[in-house]
């Protein structure tokens, strides 16, 4: 009455053969290698960074000048402060500095971290430029509180970036608004070392003498080691003494 739609002899077609899509990139005539351009960099080359977006390359260098080339024909100098900084102490000071960390805000900013801890953003994007002087425009510049040892790359899709700290906190700066955000990262060391202090525990896996004698859970319970007998002044309540040889007492 029902006729299967397929024969039990048929074969299952085979699947096709996969698609090698990198096949092109790994042709060596695919590419011409050449020398492009040479830039004369005046001090120290101190950072790097590449917006894939807008295909800029930018250069800081320990004078604190920031170099920006790429497509279409881009290519501009300025210095992290103004030359009008020089007429004054703090302004000769400053105009010390160079650049410590650069990153590319992919499609947006350019973040450049100064000698003297202070983020600088200028806008590269759409209208970004600055016509009269030719170079970004400046958009932000914000004092931090310690020592700068890193700058995160910024997701393209927020407009937030990480900077940690000596201290071992990581900071975030809201890009957009010229602040810092108001949540950050503590250092996770010092939290680590806390909790084995709490608990008793030195480095290297020993028990901490400072510590062997007695133990503050949140709680409020404090745990006695059944060597040392509870001081009546400062315990009320005793409970008992446990199997692990521990006595527990109620702190007041």
């Amino acid at each position: 009455m029902f006729r299967p739609k397929h024969s039990s002899t048929s074969t299952p077609s085979a699947l096709p053969p996969p698609v090698d899509y990198t096949r092109s990139l790994r042709e060596t005539h695919f590419y011409r290698t050449g020398h492009l351009r040479s830039l004369g960099l005046a001090g120290d080359l101190t950072a790097l960074a590449y917006d894939p977006l807008l295909g800029l390359l930018a250069a800081g260098t320990s004078t604190g000048r920031v170099h920006l080339l790429g497509a279409p024909a881009v290519q501009c100098t300025w210095t992290v402060y103004p030359l009008t900084h020089g007429t004054t102490a703090q302004g000769r000071e400053e105009a010390r500095a160079g650049v410590k960390f650069l990153v590319f805000h992919p499609g947006e900013r350019i973040v450049v971290v100064d000698t003297r801890n202070v983020l600088h953003v200028w806008t590269v994007g759409k209208n970004g430029m600055d016509d009269h002087k030719g170079i970004p425009r400046k958009q932000t510049t914000l004092s931090l509180y310690g020592d700068v040892t890193f700058l995160d790359q910024p997701n393209p899709v927020t407009a937030h970036v990480g900077v940690a700290m000596r201290d071992g906190q990581v900071v975030y700066v809201d890009l957009e608004r010229g602040v810092v955000a108001p949540y950050k990262v503590g250092n996770q060391w010092l939290a680590y070392e806390e909790r084995l202090q709490k608990s008793g525990w030195g480095r290297g896996g020993k028990r901490s003498e400072r510590d062997s004698s007695t133990s503050v859970v949140k709680a409020g319970i404090v745990v006695f080691e059944s060597s040392h007998e509870p001081q009546s002044t400062s315990v009320e309540d005793s409970v008992g003494t446990s199997d692990a040889g521990l006595t527990l007492a109620q702190a007041t």
